[in-house]
């Protein structure tokens, strides 16, 4: 059996998340021969509530990294909606990007890990975001030769993220999944921000992962905080399913 055939054999399987997540990342480093690979999943078209696995495990500290330091980031940038090839679960290279960004938040990670070049595919169900795998390579040379079985895999990866998703969705039917607070009321910076300090964060932890201030961080929670109606970060993480991490 070739490589790339396990890999789309993993990725086909019907597992509890982090088994599924974990074999996934090792057989696509088997395939692409990788330094490692991270595979996430999250509620669809939310990365910044996702959850990884990685394999090598002893890499699963420069994911951390990327989760905490680099994604809120580069969400913020919009990153997703204006590269085609994210959006729609084409396998592509992020640190070719326009602006170099990415490439300028990632280097850092990259050097300490020992790895040259990245590449990236989403995994879709209906249409929206539910997942990825970011494929980190000790070399550069031959790397585009695996984007197309890598986008090959992130297809059936989508594929049956999707069924597990419908089969969620009858699971509860008749049960009310919206939140208890008014989200909607949030602009995409708020929300971002909710988002971090109903997982814990505090304002000086925000303003680092977003690389804003303190002072300009506690404006935002104070307008949360008129909106939503309340008065403490404690409600705010218990009556909002903002710090709830994905089901395992």
């Amino acid at each position: 059996m070739s490589s790339w055939t396990s890999a789309r054999r993993a990725a086909a399987s019907v597992l509890p998340a982090p088994t599924w997540r974990y074999r996934l990342a090792k057989a696509l480093a088997a395939a692409t021969g990788a330094r490692f690979v991270g595979i996430y999943t999250c509620p669809p078209g939310e990365i910044l509530d996702g959850v990884h696995s990685v394999y090598p495990d002893e890499m699963d500290e420069i994911m951390v990294r990327v989760a905490r330091e680099v994604l809120p980031r580069i969400a913020w940038t919009r990153h997703g909606q204006r590269n085609p090839d994210a959006a729609s679960g084409t396998p592509y290279f992020p640190l070719d990007d326009d602006d170099g960004t990415q490439r300028r938040l990632l280097e850092p990670l990259m050097k300490a890990a020992g790895v040259e070049d990245l590449i990236h595919a989403s995994f879709l169900a209906e249409g929206k975001v539910v997942g990825g795998a970011a494929v980190w390579l000790g070399k550069k040379k031959g790397s585009r030769e695996l984007l197309a079985p890598l986008g090959e895999v992130a297809r059936v990866a989508g594929s049956t993220l999707e069924r597990a998703i419908r089969l969620a969705r009858g699971c509860s039917e008749g049960v009310s999944t919206d939140p208890i607070l008014p989200l909607e009321l949030l602009t995409g910076r708020e929300l971002q921000i909710a988002r971090l300090a109903a997982r814990g964060l505090t304002d000086v932890n925000i303003a680092h992962t977003l690389g804003i201030s303190e002072q300009t961080v506690g404006a935002h929670m104070r307008r949360i905080f008129l909106k939503l109606r309340i008065n403490s970060r404690l409600q705010l993480a218990q009556e909002t399913r903002l710090h709830r991490p994905v089901a395992s």
